[in-house]
């Protein structure tokens, strides 16, 4: 189950969806706890936290796990909001670990992201490695970094960084003033699915491409594995 607790956000990436969201969308405490507890109910084992910025509701969700502590969870976040003292109630929890919003190297990321956030996330990736908490890399591949984010030189910083696990998304344009410009066309798209593939086989380490990928998921990654959404409007979204 994949909630969005807010549409709220600190930044604003080019080309994401949730920048054209209400961003006074949220589920209040009260109808997130009554989500968990029918979740519970109904045999779903796995919570992924997004928006919008989950940790813009960082306290609540620190209750949230506290409260419905039987269920693990993961939250996308552009990481820039985890400090010192989340990550020790994460510590402490034991039930929730992050996807890390990262472009590539600074000049990458920062791009995309707003100036600075390189340095925040990698400051986040140091508090939880410090910390022992397990967590991965989110990446948005497009037509300026796709090249990079599928280098052994990245990918291998990731895992140095203290990454467990990858995820990849291809850059979708989204409205009508989107960027299309750095939409890949299919001979990147392939490059990056062999180069991924190969350095998967190659260190035994685990990353997921979004789109790429679909052909081992029945289709869809999300829609082949019995995936629902719930949007910060309280919104049920199949896929």
């Amino acid at each position: 189950l994949l909630i969005d607790p807010t549409s709220a956000c600190n930044l604003k990436c080019t080309g994401c969806w949730a920048a054209d969201y209400d961003k006074r969308s949220e589920l209040s405490f009260e109808k997130l706890d009554e989500i968990l507890t029918d979740a519970r109910k109904l045999g779903i084992n796995s919570i992924v936290l997004s928006g919008g910025e989950p940790m813009m509701r960082k306290d609540d969700i620190l209750k949230l796990c506290r409260k419905h502590n039987k269920l693990p969870y993961t939250m996308f976040t552009n990481g820039t909001l985890i400090d010192e003292a989340f990550a020790d109630e994460m510590a402490v929890l034991g039930n929730l670990n992050a996807f890390l919003s990262i472009e590539g190297f600074r000049e990458a990321t920062d791009f995309r992201r707003g100036a600075g956030t390189y340095d925040k996330v990698l400051a986040a990736m140091d508090i939880l490695k410090n910390r022992d908490i397990g967590f991965g890399f989110s990446v948005c591949y497009h037509s300026k970094n796709w090249e990079e984010i599928s280098s052994d030189e990245f990918l291998d910083f990731m895992r140095e960084k203290g990454a467990w696990i990858g995820w990849m998304f291809n850059y979708i344009p989204v409205g009508s003033g989107a960027d299309t410009s750095l939409c890949l066309n299919a001979a990147e798209r392939a490059e990056v699915k062999q180069r991924i593939e190969t350095y998967m086989q190659k260190h035994r380490f685990t990353i997921i491409d979004f789109a790429n990928m679909g052909h081992m998921a029945f289709g869809c990654v999300a829609a082949g594995n019995e995936f629902v959404h719930i949007n910060a409007n309280g919104d049920l979204e199949p896929c």
